[in-house]
């Protein structure tokens, strides 16, 4: 499985800040380098089980389909998910 590229994100409105999910999603890149790091590949797994329970609330929260920012957001769950799946060395199933 290829590694995905997220898509240009649209710009967030002023009425919604960066939050734990984005902060998570930021937090990626220091991720894998710590598990790279520490030959401790569960670094990777602990982080994506973070992630996906913080986006589960997300979008228990939030509605998603009629927001072009949050409809990023998702996209970009959805590649970090897949890219730390794939250096595992895993695959995601395309849709759920």
């Amino acid at each position: 499985m290829a590694r995905r590229k997220a898509e240009a994100t649209p710009s967030l409105s002023a009425a919604e800040s960066p939050g734990p999910l984005e902060r998570l999603l930021h937090a990626f890149p220091e991720a894998v380098a710590d598990a790279y790091r520490e030959y401790a590949p569960n670094k990777i797994t602990t982080y994506l089980v973070v992630l996906a329970q913080e986006f589960n609330s997300y979008y228990g929260e939030k509605k998603i389909a009629d927001h072009p920012y949050r409809v990023a957001l998702a996209e970009a769950v959805s590649v970090v998910i897949g890219n730390g799946l794939f250096l595992l060395g895993m695959s995601a199933p395309e849709r759920m």
